[in-house]
């Protein structure tokens, strides 16, 4: 291998300036905006493949409808009942149940864990205390434990209020 001169290594030089200077001009004459990194790049084809899907379902609406309040219309004409299940309104289930032995839905010895987004449901449903303990068989001590854990997973100062007596839960303060 020859050896290069220093004529030889200033004119590799001025080549790749050249090309740099070339490629800088390239960049340059880019706008920002059409600049796109991957994740624009991943979030367009998500994006697209979203559309597609919706105008999926938007074509399907009214097949969907039809389907949907023929079906209704058999409930209604049978009365409620579907054969497979029935509907009920919510009074409508707890005399159900109270017919078939049960407490909503229950055995009166049972109890149902209740998980503190159900206890905040309940909450912002202006549901009373004693709805809750009656649903979920749960005591006073076990609903006021509940309450102390949705208190601290929602990182409060002061805990939500639990009033027995007046069946109630306090607001926030």
């Amino acid at each position: 291998m020859a050896r290069k001169t220093i004529a030889d290594l200033e004119e590799e030089l001025r080549l790749e300036k050249e090309k740099s200077a070339g490629l800088q001009m390239e960049i340059d004459t880019v706008p920002v905006a059409d600049i796109q990194t991957g994740d624009e790049i991943d979030l367009a084809a998500e994006n697209a493949e979203l559309k597609k899907a919706l105008a999926a379902n938007k074509s399907h609406t009214a097949e969907s409808e039809s389907r949907l309040m023929s079906m209704i219309k058999g409930m209604e004409e049978a009365g409620g009942d579907t054969g497979a299940c029935l509907t009920f309104t919510p009074d409508e289930y707890k005399a159900y149940s109270a017919e078939s032995g049960l407490i909503m839905g229950r055995k009166p010895d049972q109890k149902v864990k209740c998980t503190i987004e159900e206890l905040r449901a309940a909450i912002n449903s202006d549901k009373t205390p004693s709805w809750l303990m009656e649903k979920t068989g749960m005591t006073e001590n076990d609903l006021q434990q509940l309450i102390w854990r949705l208190s601290a997973k929602e990182l409060r100062d002061n805990p939500i209020k639990l009033n027995i007596k007046r069946d109630f839960f306090g607001k926030e303060a």
